[in-house]
């Protein structure tokens, strides 16, 4: 499938030569894969500027998995192509009543970073989960090899 030509700003501290080495080894590591054409590294704005012929929702969501404490905020550009002119014919009509604005949508980096807590709280669970389930079988298995001590000290009493 061919994209658009996307483009990401991506707010990094650019003076901190930790999170510059991360953002771009991320963004060397992912190059090919989501055929990244061009990357602008403005260290007076501490942006890094990322376009190509990606998706960027799948491009954002990975950079905040791969990169996420090094990336402060994550802003994407759309370009909406541009609109042919079309001959006048009639006059617009005229415009609604302005309807209320929808409350804002978290960031996507936001959402990412609730989504992977969330993955980190179940993985979490389930190890702690995986735990009890060896305490109990290692409970179960005293019982049983109580058990059988017994019946074989029945046995040795009755010989």
């Amino acid at each position: 499938m061919v994209h658009q030509v996307s483009t990401i700003v991506l707010e990094v501290d650019l003076a901190c030569s930790r999170c510059k080495d991360k953002i771009k080894k991320v963004l060397c590591k992912n190059r090919e894969r989501y055929q990244i054409q061009e990357e602008i590294y403005d260290e007076k704005n501490n942006t890094v500027i990322v376009s190509g012929q990606f998706c960027h929702k799948k491009l954002a969501e990975k950079l905040c998995c791969k990169a996420g404490n090094v990336i402060k905020c994550i802003k994407i550009i759309e370009k909406k192509p541009p609109i042919d002119p079309e001959p006048p014919s009639l006059p617009p009509p005229p415009s609604p009543s302005p309807s209320p604005s929808p409350s804002p949508s978290p960031s996507p980096s936001s959402r990412l970073r609730r989504r992977l807590l969330l993955q980190i709280l179940l993985v979490w669970w389930f190890l702690i989960f995986l735990r009890l389930n060896q305490i109990v079988k290692i409970k179960v298995r005293d019982e049983e090899d109580e058990e059988e001590e017994e019946e074989d000290e029945r046995e040795r009493e009755r010989e």
